[in-house]
């Protein structure tokens, strides 16, 4: 019988699951690198495909890669009208879920504050 020492179930599956995690790990990094396609446009269309799926922690965790990436609030919003043609008015929720952790991500940093973002310390799938 294996005894966990006060390890919290994500850090126990994490370490149970190292290897398929390195591996998408490294299969996003590659992904994401720049090529003929930029990593920003990569990182958008994933932002479009997760506000399309309605996968949240992944649309925090890519609206925090597009901010990163210098995505201007004018480029966010005509990628997320893609989304909302793509899926109607339930795109439409989503995307403003997306637009509006843009927006937080925007004022926490214009406020100089140094936690960058409460995405940090929640599970995100895609990040």
């Amino acid at each position: 019988m294996t005894i966990i020492e006060n390890k919290t179930p994500d850090l126990e599956f994490s370490r149970q699951s190292s290897k398929v995690i390195g591996a998408l790990s490294r299969l996003k990094k590659y992904a994401y690198d720049d090529g003929v396609i930029s990593s920003k446009i990569k990182i958008l269309t994933a932002l479009t495909i997760a506000v399309v799926t309605k996968c949240e922690s992944c649309i925090r965790s890519y609206i925090k890669l597009v901010y990163e990436k210098g995505v201007t609030k004018d480029e966010l919003v005509e990628i997320l009208n893609v989304s909302i043609a793509m899926q109607g008015c339930v795109g439409h929720t989503w995307a403003l879920k997306a637009y509006h952790e843009f927006l937080k991500l925007s004022n926490k940093t214009s406020n100089n504050d140094e936690t960058v973002t409460d995405i940090d310390n929640e599970y995100n799938c895609c990040g």
